[in-house]
């Protein structure tokens, strides 16, 4: 082990390899409640650097685990006995505003892409609740979508180009600067969470800033309610239709359950449906969206409890059903639900709250037993439901080092 990290400590830096300290217990979590266990954790700052850390850990036939800001809620991140490369410092952000076109490393916050982006008077549409925190590349190793997904669609639709490391070392580059190209090979790595390479460098296509942004909301009785409403907004595509329980409505200053909806246009029949809404705007409608993006936290608040965010899609004729079977399962196990969603795409988030891992593990075995049609969305596979391209990942990772707990058997 020592000669392996005098290697990587000459590959990085001595500042950028931790080994044998308290820090390694932060990298072997990620926002799930599975525990891994970090062997060393190194941070490269280039492309060059990360291949040439590949390389040593097959000479010494160690295995990989990317890491972005382990926000992911399925344990994608969390490694066995192996390496974690921290990808942060790689975080340079370019924007060409004439072709419309942003290049980020793969280590960038996508909050930061998104206001380097409006300087020049564009936007990135898909935007996840984590978008002050999380990397692009995490984002787009886990097929990300987040809110205007049924507008604008999910980051896959938005990559131009993609730069990785393969599991032997060698860098792939393959990079277009418009808004055509080939999905063939980049999307391979969409949705790969680091079985296949590691994402060094992405290249994605921006469109222009709307100059008009609102955000409207409205209190519900019940949920049944809340989805009749949005159904009818969904038929105007307003930007997004996000959805939160009476729980999560508390922490975010308002009562009973609330549809919080995004709109760029100026859409008359639009206008008829969000006649009784609230108007956010300034200041309390940033305020809102920030509050939202943090309501994983809040759920939890001060005690020390088990959190498990989950992600599920139920075709829109399934959704009210959905919402009472999660309603029954909580009481039948005991755990606390707070449940928000994308509803424009029927893209559930229940945060479940529980006195161990166990408990809450169980609530999700029981709610995926009573309903049948339901998928995972844009939270990634994790540990929960592996990746299944198992030949694919034969052909590329030989040695099967890199993030191989997530990939069947």
């Amino acid at each position: 082990m020592d000669k392996l990290i005098d290697e990587l400590v000459n590959i990085v830096g001595e500042n950028d390899v931790l080994y044998g300290s308290s820090a390694l217990s932060i990298y072997s979590v990620d926002a799930s409640p599975f525990f891994g266990n970090a062997l060393a954790v190194v941070r490269p700052e280039t492309v060059e650097e990360v291949s040439e850390i590949i390389k040593v850990a097959n000479e010494y036939k160690v295995k990989i685990y990317p890491r972005g800001a382990g926000t992911g809620t399925k344990g994608g991140v969390v490694p066995f006995e192996g390496i974690v490369i921290d990808m942060k410092k790689m975080n340079d952000v370019e924007v060409n505003e004439e072709d419309l076109i942003c290049v980020a490393e793969s280590g960038a916050v996508i909050g930061k892409i998104k206001k380097e982006a409006a300087k020049k008077g564009l936007f990135l549409p898909p935007e996840p609740g984590s978008a002050e925190v999380a990397t692009i590349g995490g984002f787009v190793a886990v097929g990300g979508s987040g809110k205007r997904a049924l507008k604008y669609g999910a980051i896959s639709n938005y990559l131009a180009g993609i730069e990785v490391v393969l599991p032997d070392g060698k860098i792939f580059s393959s990079f277009y600067y418009t808004h055509k190209s080939p999905p063939f090979p980049n999307n391979i790595f969409v949705g790969s969470e680091g079985t296949l390479g590691i994402i060094t460098k992405v290249a994605l296509r921006l469109l222009p800033l709307p100059e008009n942004r609102r955000t409207l909301i409205s209190e519900f009785e019940s949920f049944k309610e809340a989805f009749e409403v949005a159904k009818k907004l969904i038929k105007f595509l307003p930007e997004c239709v996000e959805y939160a329980d009476e729980k999560v409505a508390e922490r975010l200053g308002y009562n009973g359950h609330i549809i919080a909806v995004e709109d760029f246009s100026e859409n008359k029949k639009l206008e008829e449906v969000l006649r009784e809404f609230d108007e956010l705007r300034g200041r309390d409608e940033e305020n809102f969206w920030r509050v939202r993006s943090s309501i994983g936290s809040l759920s939890v608040g001060s005690r020390k409890r088990f959190y498990l965010a989950d992600d599920y899609v139920v075709p829109f004729s399934k959704a009210v059903e959905f919402e009472k079977i999660v309603r029954d399962v909580e009481k039948e196990v005991g755990v606390e639900v707070f449940l928000y969603s994308h509803l424009d795409t029927c893209n559930f988030h229940p945060a479940v709250i529980a006195e161990s891992l166990e408990q809450a593990l169980n609530f999700e075995k029981i709610l995926e037993g009573k309903i049948s049609g339901i998928v995972y969305g844009e939270h990634g596979r994790g540990l929960k439901e592996k990746i299944n391209f198992r030949r694919l990942k034969e052909c590329l990772d030989e040695r099967n080092i890199m993030n191989p707990e997530k990939i069947f058997s």
